[in-house]
């Protein structure tokens, strides 16, 4: 019997939960095993070796889903790893936006438009003259003012 230290069961983002470990042969309900091998051997050749002694042992006991540590991680990690790569694009997409509206900005100012600020103010200056279109007013084509 042996006490194992405290370790994330689920993956890394979940919190660590109480659990019980007991012999298999004192289980009394159906459960899965599995087993972690350390072997200086390539995966491929244990996984053979492990089956062909798995079915030595008991040939009705089902051998399924071998795979490394490595492949274990990125796996768990796999949705982490989406959560960042979509977050570096969209972090791009932004700037990258932001970026063409300082060219388009510029571009306008090069060729004389007048920024949407100071066409604000223009548009709250009190209109001196009934009539007359101000500079946020510009008349429709065809359309006549009415002087008083």
């Amino acid at each position: 019997m042996g006490v194992p230290e405290d370790s994330l069961y689920e993956g890394p983002r979940e919190d660590m939960h109480r659990q019980v470990f007991v012999p298999f042969s004192q289980s009394g309900f159906p459960v899965g095993v599995a087993f972690y091998v350390r072997t200086s051997m390539d995966s491929k050749s244990m996984f053979t070796a492990l089956r062909r002694k798995v079915r030595e042992l008991d040939g009705g006991m089902p051998v399924y889903d071998m795979k490394t540590l490595e492949r274990q991680l990125d796996e768990t990690l796999s949705t982490e790893r989406l959560i960042a790569v979509l977050s570096a694009a969209f972090g791009l997409l932004a700037l990258a936006d932001r970026r063409w509206q300082g060219r388009e900005q510029a571009r306008r100012a090069a060729n004389g438009a007048t920024n949407s600020a100071s066409s604000a103010r223009k548009c709250a200056a009190p209109f001196a003259k009934v009539g007359h279109a101000s500079a946020c007013q510009r008349p429709l084509a065809g359309a006549s003012f009415l002087s008083f």
